[in-house]
């Protein structure tokens, strides 16, 4: 799968998921229980979690909440997200947390 490809298949998902949830203001979660609108618990959301990474056929260990934060903010960077930017949406106190990131973003795929 190429990654125009593969960036069309996120955009499709969440898009569905835009559409099921009745919560759609600027505030609202973007993934959260698309019932409820809150933020999932521990308890709900690392079953799920499990249950996708067996789906996938990862069997190393993850660490969900870390590796998905790590991902998001080098992706930012990846993006072409202002550094100033990226450091605020990560809340680091020192820019020198966040140059690790705009570094890997740099080595992205195109």
């Amino acid at each position: 799968m190429g990654v125009q490809q593969f960036r069309s298949g996120i955009a499709e998902e969440l898009n569905q998921h835009y559409q099921r949830t009745a919560f759609k203001g600027d505030a609202g979660l973007v993934f959260c229980p698309p019932k409820r609108g809150t933020v999932y618990s521990k308890e709900i959301w690392t079953p799920l979690f499990a249950a996708a990474l067996k789906a996938a056929g990862i069997k190393d260990r993850v660490r969900p909440f870390h590796d998905l934060r790590h991902t998001a903010i080098t992706l930012d960077a990846a993006s072409g997200a202002s550094e100033i930017a990226v450091m605020t949406k990560a809340g680091h106190a020192s820019f020198a947390t966040t140059r690790t990131y705009l570094a890997l973003g740099r080595h992205r795929v195109p």
